[in-house]
């Protein structure tokens, strides 16, 4: 027997014994994606399967351990469930079109835009995920996920289980059938029946026009019933990484806001200060400026917004060489991070300067400044900016991400900048004091409690004085026409979103600006 697929999932944490207590610690980069077993020992092990549903008659799920030299099995389990009666009254309870039959497998409704699983940059809050295969490292963001559809059979006890835990619809669909499902439309599922409706259950009569589509072809993206849609309150595409780039629509989005530098600086496997401290600070720039070619396909009338890379000591624990320039910190989210880092030591801030200015056009590019607790952080940096006498100075950007930062920002706004760009999951969290990823309390987190809108207001008050634009991104909450108009009304300017929502907010901005002019 042979090994005929090979599949490995990067590991980023591995519990050890020291001291006669299990810790945790962060597994260096480079042996992420080392298998745990060699293959002549899962070979080892699929014998052992193949003996023990030989006994059972049918096929099963092993639980196993290993010390390096035996295999110790605690339990096994039919992977194949009893059979459901089929006889099974099926009602169709909604009036929406039917687009495919599955397998009810956990029950409740769900609705949501339709978005893969394999999509590893987003949280998945309030959309209907599509499982081609299971990783257990997806289980944080799936918890905020509106339903599942699973084509993973191989983990379906698995992902059972998981929905059961967290009271998620669940329905199993065949692969064959998958090819129904267009990424970016918009769904509702019955986890009791099997049933995948097109539209929503809360909108039956109504033509839901923001549905879109996309080609299985990477970088080609079909949108259904769309023209160029003109809004004066601009609608920016936020991607996680620069590859994303395939799915930017220039005939929807105004733009692209945000490239996060650290999503650059972490492909590059190795510490920043650790090549810089080599010589090698040429790499890094070349590395950066490789990654951000794959943006040039953009038109230069569409703005771009890179913002300054905001480092993380627990996430720069993935890269080699990490133990040499990091320290472990206990609250990381409020540690040594973002332009404090900077003002310590410059010497990456300025390589992702030279790359960034030397990619694109100074007028399509916007510098944004990340997490500042401070003015003399802003005021070092854009120092530094001033120095490399770019005409991308006219365009700086302040990320605005705590209570102080609104509080402050009349402190801020004796630099020439161009506008701020308002995280509002972090401020929220730092606001009310709230994790939204945590099950148990994320009944806590509203992004729009009167606190937040508060500080919002006060912000957009000094901002208009100024002449000066807001933009709003990284939300957690899903934006309907209520909250947007709601936003519009007190000053935002504009809202950068994952790419699967733009169109969606595009249509009902031009809807809400349309109805105000009458």
């Amino acid at each position: 027997q042979n090994i005929t697929l090979r599949k490995t999932f990067p590991q980023h944490i591995e519990q050890i014994i020291e001291d006669k207590s299990l810790t945790e610690k962060a597994i260096p980069f480079s042996k992420q994606l080392l298998p745990k077993l060699k293959d002549n020992q899962v070979l080892q092990l699929c014998k052992f399967a193949k003996q023990a549903a030989k006994i059972s008659s049918l096929p099963q799920t092993l639980e196993w351990g290993f010390d390096g030299d035996n295999f110790t099995f605690f339990q096994t389990q039919n992977l194949i469930e009893v059979e459901v009666d089929q006889n099974i009254n099926k009602e169709k309870l909604l009036s929406l079109p039917i687009i495919i039959e599955g397998t009810g497998d956990n029950p409740g409704m769900g609705k949501g835009i339709l978005i893969s699983g394999s999509d590893h940059s987003q949280s998945f809050s309030g959309d209907i995920v599509i499982l081609e295969e299971f990783n257990p490292e997806l289980a944080t963001a799936l918890k905020h996920a509106e339903g599942i559809i699973n084509a993973d059979f191989t983990n379906q006890r698995e992902v059972k289980f998981f929905c059961q835990q967290e009271g998620i619809p669940l329905i199993n669909v065949s692969v064959e059938n998958i090819k129904y499902l267009k990424i970016g439309q918009f769904v509702t599922i019955d986890g009791s029946t099997g049933y995948i409706y097109k539209g929503s259950f809360g909108n039956q009569n109504q033509d839901l026009t923001y549905e879109r589509e996309l080609t299985i072809q990477p970088g080609e993206a079909v949108f259904t019933q769309i023209q160029n849609i003109q809004t004066k309150a601009k609608v920016y595409t936020n991607l996680e990484s620069v590859n994303q780039n395939k799915i930017f629509d220039s005939e929807i989005s105004d733009g692209i806001c945000l490239i996060k530098g650290e999503s650059l600086i972490f492909n590059l496997g190795s510490h920043p200060l650790s090549l810089i401290s080599t010589g090698e600070s040429d790499k890094i720039i070349d590395q950066l400026k490789k990654q951000l070619l794959a943006l040039k396909r953009i038109e230069s009338n569409k703005p771009i917004f890179y913002q300054f890379s905001d480092l993380i000591s627990s996430q720069l624990y993935n890269l080699n060489h990490a133990s040499d320039f990091e320290t472990i910190e206990r609250i990381p989210f409020l540690g040594f991070r973002g332009s404090w880092r900077h003002v310590n030591d410059p010497r990456l801030f300025k390589c992702e300067l030279k790359a960034i200015t030397t990619t694109f056009e100074h007028s399509q590019i916007n510098l944004v400044l990340p997490f500042f607790r401070i003015g003399e952080e802003i005021n070092f940096l854009i120092d530094q900016i001033h120095k490399v006498k770019s005409t991308a100075a006219q365009h700086i950007w302040l990320s605005i991400s705590s209570p102080a930062n609104c509080i402050n920002i009349p402190q801020y706004l004796e630099h020439k900048i161009a506008g701020v760009i308002l995280n509002m999951q972090r401020l929220t969290k730092l606001s009310l004091g709230v994790d939204p990823s945590n099950v148990k309390t994320v009944d806590l987190y509203d992004e729009f409690d009167p606190s937040i809108i508060w500080l919002t207001k006060r912000l957009i008050s000094y901002l208009k004085d100024k002449h000066l634009k807001i933009i709003l991104n990284n939300f957690y909450t899903p934006l309907d026409q209520h909250r947007l108009s709601m936003l519009l009304k007190i000053g935002v300017d504009g809202f950068a979103l994952a790419p699967q929502y733009v169109l969606e907010a595009k249509k009902i901005i031009a809807n809400i600006e349309k109805n105000s002019k009458d």
